[in-house]
C-alpha cells in the first residue's frame, strides 16, 4: 500500500527553509536608525526644558556646538555643549553643566550659527533648523525653531 502526500517533518523542513529565504528578502530596520531616533527626540527634549528653564528661573542657557567635521561636502558638529549663566552673581560667567557627544556617525547642521541662546521670554534668539543626518545620508531628521509661535517643532520624517 503507496502512501499519498508528505510527512510532517518534510512540511517542516520546508517550512524553515522558506522562514529562512523570507527573512533575508525582507530588509529590517536598521538599529542605528533606532538609536539616532531615540538621541534626537532626547535632544528635542532637552531644547523644550532649557526654553522652561530660562523662564523659569534666573539663568540663561545656551548650547553650543563644536568639533565641526566635513564630510561628503556637508559640514556637521559631533559635540554639543550646554551652558548657563546664573544672573543672580555680581560677575556672571558662562558655565558648563552638560556635554552631549553624538552618537558615532550621527551629525548635526545648524543654519542658527554654532550657538543657539534661549531668551526669557520663552523663545530661542532666532528661527531656523537643526538637521541630524548621518554620515551615509541615510538618516535625516529635523527640529525646527518658529520664534513666532514660541514653539519648537521635532519632524521624525524627512520632507
Amino acid at each position: 500500500m503507496r502512501r499519498r502526500g508528505f510527512t510532517l517533518l518534510e512540511l517542516l523542513i520546508a517550512l524553515a527553509i522558506m522562514g529562512i529565504i523570507l527573512s533575508l528578502a525582507i530588509p529590517r530596520l536598521p538599529m542605528n536608525t533606532l538609536r539616532y531616533d531615540s538621541f534626537v527626540q532626547g535632544f528635542y527634549y532637552e531644547m523644550v526644558n532649557l526654553r522652561e528653564y530660562t523662564y523659569r528661573t534666573e539663568s540663561l542657557y545656551r548650547m553650543e556646538f563644536y568639533d565641526h567635521d566635513i564630510v561628503d561636502g556637508s559640514g556637521g558638529y559631533r559635540i554639543v555643549l550646554i551652558e548657563r549663566l546664573d544672573c543672580r552673581e555680581k560677575y556672571p560667567d558662562w558655565e558648563i553643566i552638560k556635554k552631549v557627544d553624538l552618537p558615532e556617525h550621527l551629525l548635526i547642521q545648524s543654519n542658527m550659527g554654532s550657538r543657539i541662546r534661549y531668551d526669557p521670554n520663552l523663545t530661542l534668539e532666532k528661527p531656523g533648523t537643526l538637521t541630524f543626518f548621518d554620515e551615509k545620508k541615510a538618516y535625516r531628521r529635523k527640529i525646527t525653531v518658529d520664534v513666532w509661535t514660541n514653539r519648537i517643532y521635532l519632524y521624525k520624517k524627512e520632507g
